[in-house]
């Protein structure tokens, strides 16, 4: 396939330069710029970073926002991949399954589109960096294609016999407990076969039931061509709860000390710090987020999706309980008499004006 046409030329022609990509759509631009906020913070200056955000929808207003935090030695700049993802993967069916989105897939483009890098670090945008991450670039990966961390997932999964069925027999990983997390991954482009890519990338797709979306085809196609960060690279949030069930006490070991300093904090899971600011290193995300021009927006909306999630358990927690009370009632009227009848059948009326209410209101939602 004939790519050239949507080949993404560098930046900067000279000089040490990082190249980054992001994927988003733009209701995420508000968390994404927490992440390029914290990358400039522990950017070297001496050193060029390339910063490319894959998307199809970002507003020319968000777009002007994210590059106004940007400092000079950045170049921040917008890749609409509508076209080529189309051209990439022609009608195949990008599965989405739960809080993941479809902009997650995105990054399946970087070996087809960065041709004319040499390295190319991918980030998810639920990350925050905490330390300069230069030395991923430095590092000797041969003969490796990629580098990347263990997903938690991989060392729990005698816990998980069904997850585990799905890597060896529909994933056919050859050691389901080197499944890495796609969050972080930098790919050494020059080592990649663009044709054998595609094909192995179309090929991974097809597969009836992918759990973990883009991460799952990923997994497939490098399987046994990873080099391994530790898991301060990629300290994954969400994992916390997935400690107990690790039975590996080095990996035990390697991310509880990368909890206690992690260099690349990374969200994983479905309650992000923006909805559960309370949340395990969640200050964090708002450390950064509070130096952009996104922090009221994001705010509010956090505020919002709160107050509109704490409201919707309450109107729930309430209606459970009338209607509740409303069959209990009728329910003791079939079965009693005299006096007690009268009394049920007077609370039973009471609910079921409140039953009426409900049935009323819910008609202006």
């Amino acid at each position: 396939m004939d790519m050239s046409n949507y080949q993404i030329s560098p930046a900067f022609s000279s000089g040490q330069t990082n190249a980054i990509v992001l994927a988003i759509n733009n209701s995420y631009t508000q968390y994404c710029a927490a992440t390029i906020q914290s990358l400039i913070e522990h950017s070297k200056p001496d050193v060029y970073y390339d910063v490319i955000v894959f998307e199809k929808d970002v507003t020319d207003r968000n777009k002007k926002l994210l590059n106004s935090i940007v400092p000079d030695n950045f170049s921040l700049r917008f890749f609409n991949v509508s076209s080529v993802i189309y051209e990439f993967l022609g009608n195949t069916n990008l599965k989405t399954i739960g809080y993941v989105s479809v902009e997650s897939y995105y990054r399946l483009l970087i070996p087809i589109v960065m041709r004319k890098y040499e390295r190319v670090l991918y980030l998810d945008s639920d990350i925050c960096i905490n330390s300069s991450i230069h030395e991923l670039f430095e590092k000797d990966i041969a003969p490796n294609q990629i580098a990347g961390v263990l997903d938690t997932i991989s060392q729990a999964l005698p816990s998980y016999p069904k997850i585990y069925r799905h890597f060896r027999e529909a994933l056919k990983l050859k050691n389901p407990e080197k499944y890495f997390n796609s969050g972080l991954v930098l790919f050494d482009i020059g080592s990649i076969n663009e044709d054998e890519y595609l094909n192995n990338v179309l090929t991974a797709l097809k597969i009836k039931k992918l759990i973990f979306n883009d991460q799952d085809v990923f997994n497939v196609v490098f399987q046994d061509k990873i080099f391994w960060y530790p898991s301060k690279f990629n300290t994954q949030i969400g994992a916390l709860v997935l400690l107990d069930k690790v039975s590996n006490e080095d990996y035990r070991k390697d991310y509880l000390s990368a909890l206690n300093n992690p260099i690349v904090l990374h969200y994983t899971g479905e309650r992000k710090p923006w909805d559960d600011p309370q949340g395990e290193l969640s200050e964090v995300f708002w450390r950064y987020e509070r130096k952009t021009p996104f922090y009221e927006e994001c705010l509010l909306s956090s505020v919002h999706r709160n107050y509109v999630t704490q409201t919707q358990l309450k109107n729930l927690n309430s209606r459970f309980g009338i209607y509740f009370r409303y069959w209990f009632y009728k329910l003791l009227t079939q079965f009693s008499s005299g006096e007690s009848k009268k009394e049920f059948e007077k609370r039973l009326a009471k609910y079921w004006e409140k039953v009426l209410d409900i049935r009323k209101y819910s008609n202006y939602k």
